[in-house]
């Protein structure tokens, strides 16, 4: 698809559709991985050359906030393991 030269582009806070804290689930990881990229390495066991399905952004506080600081990069199992520590210490 072609742009005009004159057209301007948005992103992320001036983009007419920007829902800003009311973000969705899937929205908001769209907007974690823009952020941060796609790292291919796990920041818990260090296996790396992972992608698509194998590798998550994973939300250290549960509250799915937009701070980049709350997001950490796990293979599928570590990020099973994390969330169901955190089931557990909960109850």
């Amino acid at each position: 698809k072609r742009i005009k030269k004159n057209t301007p582009i948005f992103h992320d806070e001036k983009h007419p559709s920007w829902k800003g804290n009311k973000v969705g689930y899937q929205g908001l990881h769209q907007w974690v991985a823009r952020q941060l990229g796609q790292p291919d390495t796990c920041e818990h066991c260090g296996r790396s050359g992972l992608k698509g399905k194998l590798i998550h952004w994973a939300n250290k506080s549960r509250q799915y906030k937009r701070e980049i600081t709350d997001w950490l990069r796990l293979c599928a199992k570590c990020h099973v393991v994390y969330d169901n520590n955190y089931v557990y210490k909960r109850q």
